[in-house]
């Protein structure tokens, strides 16, 4: 579990770095990263289980953590986004606000 803070704390910063310098597209992407390390390290510490796939992560959080599962479902297809077109800046910072609001409300 203490590999999940670390992607989370590193990752959180990476993508503060990008925005920051307006690469919007490479910073949603790592906010996306870290709201996956968060989902990840809540199910962990609650149920003990490793997630291995979206769709894991997906099934668990639509069956225990409503919260969490509301925040990836909105998002998800931003992140498929980031593919194939660029990200504009308020998408990135309405993502970007609500990881910093999971990170706050977990103490990470």
């Amino acid at each position: 579990m203490n590999e999940l803070i670390k992607t989370i704390k590193n990752d959180k910063a990476s993508a503060d770095l990008l925005f920051t310098n307006k690469y919007y597209t490479q910073a949603t992407i790592l906010y996306f990263k870290t709201l996956f390390a968060i989902s990840d390290y809540i199910i962990q510490k609650e149920t003990g289980e490793i997630i291995k796939s979206h769709t894991q992560r997906f099934q668990i959080l639509k069956s225990k953590f409503n919260e969490l599962y509301q925040i990836n479902d909105k998002y998800f297809p931003i992140y498929q986004q980031t593919y194939s077109t660029e990200i504009e800046k308020n998408v990135c910072e309405e993502l970007k606000k609500n990881v910093e609001l999971l990170i706050k409300k977990y103490n990470l």
